[in-house]
């Protein structure tokens, strides 16, 4: 094992009991050299990860899900401010979603598929020993009211961020593969769509955007819509809400977008299942591409967003990809 390589790990125990015992013996069995930190709130997990810092640490790996991946990268860049490219972060899935380590797991991202179960764990092992991992992108989010959100995999808005919201309000700890289409079918039953206007600031390296949809009409500039929306999802990796593949375009290297249109209600149900499949790209009121920094103008109703299931807000707001980290593993 590479000299100093000491792992701060952070437990969420409101996502994480008896799941952990089985990451503490396969830590111990690949005598991986870690130090606990146990969480119940956001409050001890700001705290512990200001403390950590302070003495030093720069390698956190988090126990939990989505949201405490999600909670853990933007204290430790709002903590470490200029120097969070020092910080190295993993992830051991514990939670009710784990949408980013569907895609992200390690290997995933370099291509080892579901089967390649040795092969991952073996890449995992050696990368925590090593210290070392990827480069990744992660979707800063900036609303207009001044609030400042990182996302990890995912950043929604319309129907999307107003079942986030609707679901938040939830005390019983469903897996998100239920709670997600229950909070969808009451949010259907409100009004579901949203005006706005969507702007591509940037493509690939500064080209212009690449589009793809089925029904697209010629690009006015860099304009995507400007008039009625039903959901909206930008990120990094390819799935939310507990294994919806909504953006299965998207990679590590280069973020995707779907926005939908409105559709009647018959119709969404009809094909929900083809969010689960990959296929909702490809419906006719679809819209779907790459981008590397977007904004969008809210009109009349504000537009709700959520970043990795976790509420952030309502109104105009850019979306850009930006590098505050060292390495993900």
């Amino acid at each position: 094992m590479k000299d100093g390589i000491l792992w701060s790990v952070i437990i969420n125990r409101n996502t994480c009991g008896r799941g952990w015992r089985r990451w503490e013996k396969w830590l111990l069995e690949n005598e991986i050299s870690y130090e606990v930190q146990e969480t119940h709130s956001l409050e001890e997990l700001r705290s512990g990860l200001s403390g950590l810092f302070a003495a030093g640490n720069r390698l956190f790996l988090f126990v939990g899900g989505d949201g405490t991946l999600h909670h853990g990268v933007n204290a430790l860049i709002h903590i470490a401010g200029e120097r969070s490219k020092e910080i190295t972060i993993g992830l051991l899935p514990c939670g009710t979603g784990n949408d980013w380590w569907r895609s992200f797991g390690a290997g995933r991202a370099e291509g080892q598929k579901g089967g390649k179960a040795e092969g991952r764990n073996f890449m995992m092992v050696e990368r925590l020993k090593s210290g070392a991992g990827r480069t990744m992108p992660v979707l800063k989010v900036e609303l207009d009211d001044g609030t400042v959100r990182y996302a990890v995999n995912m950043v929604g808005g319309a129907l999307d961020a107003a079942v986030v919201k609707l679901i938040g309000k939830k005390s019983i700890k469903w897996p998100a593969w239920v709670i997600y289409p229950a909070g969808l079918m009451l949010a259907l039953l409100r009004d579901h769509t949203w005006k706005g206007r969507l702007e591509m600031i940037s493509g690939r390296q500064g080209e212009p955007p690449m589009v793809r949809g089925a029904n697209l009409f010629p690009l006015k500039g860099a304009e995507l819509l400007d008039g009625d929306m039903l959901t909206l999802q930008f990120g990094v990796g390819k799935f939310c809400g507990g294994g919806m593949q909504v953006l299965p375009h998207a990679t590590a290297d280069q973020a995707g977008f779907l926005i939908m249109k409105p559709k009647p209600l018959w119709k969404i149900l009809w094909q929900t299942p083809q969010i689960y499949n990959g296929k909702v790209i490809h419906q006719k009121e679809a819209i779907h591409g790459y981008f590397d920094a977007v904004r969008i103008e809210s009109h009349g109703k504000p537009v709700p967003f959520e970043a990795d299931g976790e509420w952030i807000g309502e109104g105009s707001c850019s979306i850009t990809i930006v590098y505050p980290l060292n390495n993900f593993l």
